[in-house]
């Protein structure tokens, strides 16, 4: 176990070396001082288990993550044994961190740490900042008994692309290899999850499948694999962390496997092609008609934030509606949502004048950058 330390003095000791924490600092407003917050724990460790167990804690500071020196977790028996045990909690994206420097310090308990003894044992986390003043602590306690627990999950050989262009993301695949001590009909899911680089949240959860189907070469053979289409998921580039685990049927989970991901993105306008519009219509006759043109992007149609046109009328003046969206998402007239087929439905009256329109088709990407101008005349007649 890293970084163990082993204590020992009088039973009451923990309570007054806490207690000093507070007097020994002089009063400081709580604008300044550390915090820790959203605490997890076992309630149970099993001493004859080979798993360790996860423990995580979110620290913040008032002067940022940079300022807290340590976050210390202490154990101590409550039967009057005279012992301490110490633990440094680490962010550093290393053992059971997953991603570095996001507020979530986190360390592994096992039987080692507590010299594989039975019994109550309590428990005190707290974060010390780089002025020596400690956060408020969070307190509680857990049961250490001699037995064997539900053997939870393990990852090996995880697969991914180190890089991957943005406007491939619908080729992405993923896979990695599943094991369990209590059977293999014991595992209930495998999820993939993407974390933006220094993000604590994810922003896209994956179910991974070892069924044969969606990018998975073979079935029943523990090789767990995600082969889903991204784009519209992941909406930018840039670096990720990948994150792997899997739960078994009493909802233990293994511990993550983490890869680097980064997503290259193309600079570039978006363009326009294949317009389908009318070059006729009869503003007496003609019921409502489709336009319809195909956006693309460098960077992937999700980079693309709109697509619409501008109206010339006969004498040159320009359009009251201008510029008319177009839409991609199944409504308007739009057959089928994020095929990169921009629509709408339009309709034309006898309010509408005789002659020839120009219609500019233009598009937008989130950097500003602006498709060149695909233009198509349409003629009005009785």
């Amino acid at each position: 176990m890293r970084n163990r330390s082993v204590i020992l003095f009088l039973f009451f000791s923990l309570t007054l070396f806490l207690a000093r924490c507070r007097l020994d600092q002089p009063l400081i407003s709580d604008a300044f001082l550390p915090a820790v917050s959203e605490l997890s724990l076992p309630d149970t460790v099993y001493l004859q288990s080979t798993d360790s167990n996860v423990v995580s804690v979110q620290a913040a500071d008032p002067q940022g993550l940079a300022d807290i020196h340590l976050v210390r977790l202490l154990i101590q028996p409550l039967d009057g044994r005279e012992i301490l045990y110490s633990d440094t909690l680490k962010d550093d994206g290393s053992g059971a961190d997953i991603i570095p420097d996001d507020g979530v310090f986190t360390t592994l308990v096992s039987g080692e740490l507590i010299d594989s003894l039975a019994g109550t044992y309590g428990y005190w986390i707290f974060a010390v900042d780089n002025s020596g003043n400690h956060s408020d602590t969070l307190s509680g306690s857990f049961e250490a008994v001699d037995a064997l627990a539900n053997q939870r999950p393990r990852l090996f050989d995880s697969v991914s692309p180190d890089s991957i262009l943005f406007a491939d993301l619908d080729q992405f695949r993923a896979t990695v290899v599943v094991s369990d001590g209590n059977g293999q009909a014991d595992i209930d899911s495998v999820w993939l999850d993407f974390y933006p680089a220094g993000s604590g949240n994810s922003i896209y959860r994956a179910l991974m499948n070892d069924a044969g189907i969606n990018g998975d070469e073979k079935a029943a053979d523990s090789v767990f694999t995600y082969g889903g289409e991204l784009a519209g998921k992941v909406t930018s580039g840039g670096a990720y962390k990948l994150r792997f685990q899997a739960v078994d049927q009493a909802g233990a989970r293994s511990l993550p496997l983490v890869r680097d991901l980064t997503i290259i993105t193309v600079e570039g306008p978006p363009t326009l092609s294949d317009l389908s519009a009318p070059d006729t219509v009869s503003r007496s006759t003609t019921g409502p008609f489709l336009l319809a043109v195909r956006g693309d992007d460098p960077s992937g149609l999700s980079d693309i934030t709109k697509v619409y046109f501008q109206v010339t009328q006969p004498d040159g003046s320009s359009s009251q509606g201008n510029p008319f969206p177009m839409y991609d998402d199944g409504s308007h007239g739009d057959l089928q949502a994020l095929d990169g087929i921009w629509s709408i439905m339009v309709s034309i009256s006898t309010q509408n004048n005789l002659g020839r329109y120009r219609f500019d088709y233009l598009a937008e990407d989130r950097s500003g950058a602006v498709s060149d101008t695909l233009t198509h005349y349409i003629t009005v007649v009785e």
